[in-house]
């Protein structure tokens, strides 16, 4: 383990026995993102890679993983955005940079046509549905938590081109106060502990430049008819940082999707949420095994 892996601990994100690796996956000429591995002792189901939201720390999934990589392999792919990263020079934060990054990271790994689940929580989710087309292997299925074809940023936002590196941490002081107080669900406190320990971490400047990036994202809902392959949509009704009609909206255009509320956005990250990654992939897995079997 190196010296890296020792400080952030890995085993409080680990179920037990689960061994975990760090690696530094090269996605640019500029950008090097970190892949954390949870390996469990054994295992004959798919791998999971996962990626998180935006800015989201390893830290709000603590109580998902454990209980997820106690049966899975998985990869925790930490977007460029992130303080994790390594840049080396100029570097844009788009959701297509983010999307071409996944199939770069499917790539690094060797993950094989329908031998692997991709997972993803809000833009992680949607860059997800936004790589799907220039995937290099298709995947067994989808678990997509709380993924949104727009970020819905304040108006502010393109003021941020113009504002000098000093003035930066009011800009992210403003950022909080608006979201505490019109998006983020005053009754969900792990949420907001969540939302400022991730903001607060946050690179500064890349905070302004990735929300820069995806201010004008627009996820193009024709092409989700191309994904012909199982979807899990968890959305969360008492949510208010992701639209949950334009979640809806997504369901109904994945032809073979379903749909679970989980209520808030705490549950899709805690054991409730892991519960029900789990128990899809285990239901793709038996119907996989069943289709084989078929085949003989």
């Amino acid at each position: 383990m190196n010296q890296r892996q020792q400080d952030i601990n890995l085993s409080t994100f680990a179920g037990q026995g689960v061994s975990t690796q760090i690696n530094y996956v090269r996605v640019s000429d500029t950008v090097s993102i970190r892949c954390i591995e949870f390996t469990p002792q054994a295992t004959d189901y798919p791998t999971v890679l996962f990626i998180p939201g935006w800015i989201s720390l390893l830290n709000s999934w603590r109580y998902f993983l454990p209980k997820v990589t106690t049966e899975l392999h998985l990869i925790f792919m930490e977007t460029r955005e992130k303080s994790s990263s390594r840049v080396d020079g100029k570097a844009s934060f788009s959701v297509d940079d983010i999307s071409g990054d996944i199939s770069k990271v499917i790539d690094h790994f060797k993950l094989k046509n329908n031998e692997y689940i991709l997972a993803g929580s809000s833009l992680g989710a949607t860059a997800i549905l936004n790589s799907y087309p220039n995937l290099s292997s298709t995947p067994m299925g989808m678990v997509l938590i709380l993924p949104n074809s727009s970020f819905y940023l304040p108006t502010y936002t393109p003021i941020l081109k113009i504002v000098p590196p000093f003035l930066l941490p009011i800009m992210r002081w403003v950022a909080k106060w608006i979201m505490l107080k019109t998006k983020i669900n005053p009754n969900d406190i792990e949420h907001q502990d969540r939302f400022l320990a991730a903001i607060n971490s946050a690179n500064a400047t890349r905070l302004r430049d990735s929300a820069l990036a995806v201010y004008a994202f627009e996820l193009n809902l024709e092409k989700l008819e191309q994904i012909q392959i199982p979807c899990l949509v968890i959305g969360a009704s008492k949510d208010g940082e992701h639209d949950q009609d334009d979640i809806r909206e997504i369901v109904s255009r994945l032809p073979f999707a379903e749909y679970l509320d989980l209520v808030t956005f705490t549950a899709t990250h805690s054991r409730r949420g892991a519960e029900a990654l789990l128990s899809f992939v285990k239901q793709l897995y038996a119907e996989e095994k069943i289709k084989s079997c078929q085949n003989i």
